[in-house]
């Protein structure tokens, strides 16, 4: 790690680049229908795999972004696991034109995808917030960020590229020190929302509506700068991240023995100890021959309407979360479904304009070429099914 902040701080004064023109660009995933990262614990000696049940979609989702030293982010890249682009992908009011909708086999990055964003999302909007001439980019050691062709647009366009050492993103990479962590928990408290709301599937569409939500609430100035500054980078600064991995041996903390306290003074933590309160109680009132008087009744009113109250604004406040979703269901549903071609890499703005186009193509099948009033048949005779035969002059009668 000391080796790679000289490697920073030798690159930084070589090529001139000023603290505002570092960028750091990752790729992280989401299991669609997860709420929160899951880890299973076991015995060592246990012959087998452990078993797991996990509710929801674990269809996975790649995302790209990318942040720079100043607290700017640009638009994503939202890679979904597909064989063609989807129109209804388009329809979500949530997604920005400027997003970027890419499909691969098994929803992961690929290096056709890595340069593809690399010319077009990041060469073309990192500009107009450049401060000199060239830009330092950090990244990781994926394939798809090691391509010659990568490599090459990189030289031609001034972008000086700085792979980390292996095994330390995340300790030095800002997107993961800063913004993924509260992104993925944002993330997972939507979908608790929404499976709350009667939702035991989530697809591609739910995702598309749930994650520019959860993106909006963590990719801001403060939570990049912050990352940044995590990560050593701005102000350069490796003792910053060096002494997290120092370990200081401390005095463990004593455990709690149960009833080293006095249960008179300890507030009840389960059933027994509640019961145990209740009881001491009562003893106490039976000793002093106290009687009930108005005022505990009136008290005891006051709580039961407070708790009414309570209840009731939480059910309408559920009522509206499931009148909410109800509709998002119904607009959802009436969706046109087309597919928008076999293409790996699709803005946002482009998806939709084709995805209208198909809805005027398709307006004008159905309507026709003219739109003259339908004319109603001329009426046959019911004995001989002539036209023009009348019951009294039909010559079968």
């Amino acid at each position: 790690m000391k080796q790679w902040f000289e490697v920073v701080h030798a690159t930084i004064q070589e090529h001139g680049i000023h603290e505002d023109d570092i960028w750091d660009f990752d790729e992280t995933g989401f299991a669609m229908g997860l709420c929160s990262t899951s880890k299973v614990i076991t015995s060592v000696e246990r012959s087998g795999r452990p078993r797991r049940v996990i509710q929801g979609n674990r269809e996975w989702v790649t995302i790209i972004e990318c942040v720079n030293s100043k607290g700017i982010s640009i638009p994503p890249v939202v890679i979904l696991k597909a064989k063609q682009q989807q129109a209804t992908w388009y329809q979500e009011p949530a997604l920005l034109p400027n997003w970027w909708i890419a499909r691969s086999e098994n929803g992961w990055t690929t290096d056709k995808i890595g340069l593809r964003w690399l010319k077009e999302v990041f060469s073309l909007h990192s500009k107009h917030h450049s401060t000199g001439a060239k830009r330092l980019l950090i990244l990781d050691g994926h394939s798809s960020h090691e391509s010659a062709d990568f490599d090459t647009f990189c030289k031609e366009n001034a972008i000086i590229c700085l792979c980390m050492p292996p095994h330390t993103s995340h300790l030095l990479q800002p997107l993961d020190v800063g913004v993924f962590g509260p992104l993925k928990r944002a993330y997972g408290k939507l979908t608790e929302g929404m499976m709350a709301a009667g939702n035991n599937h989530i697809d591609k569409e739910d995702f598309l509506h749930l994650y520019p939500s959860a993106r909006e609430k963590v990719f801001n100035q403060k939570n990049i700068c912050s990352g940044f500054a995590g990560a050593g980078l701005k102000p350069l600064d490796k003792d910053r991240v060096l002494e997290k991995i120092t370990f200081q041996l401390r005095t463990p903390t004593p455990p709690f023995i149960e009833g080293s306290i006095s249960s008179a003074s300890q507030t009840p933590q389960n059933p027994r100890q509640l019961d145990h309160k209740v009881r001491s109680l009562q003893k106490s009132l039976q000793k002093r021959k106290l009687s009930s008087s108005p005022i505990s009744h009136i008290q005891h009113l006051e709580k039961a309407a407070q708790m009414a109250m309570n209840m009731n604004l939480l059910l309408q406040q559920e009522i509206k979360v499931l009148q909410a979703e109800n509709e998002r269901k119904m607009r959802k549903k009436a969706r046109r479904r087309a597919l928008l071609g076999d293409d790996a890499f699709l803005s946002v703005q482009e998806g939709q304009n084709r995805a209208q186009q198909l809805d005027t193509q398709v307006e004008e099948q159905v309507e026709g070429p003219t739109s003259r009033p339908r004319q109603r048949a001329p009426p046959r005779c019911s004995g001989c099914a002539t036209i023009g035969h009348t019951i009294r002059s039909c010559p079968s009668k």
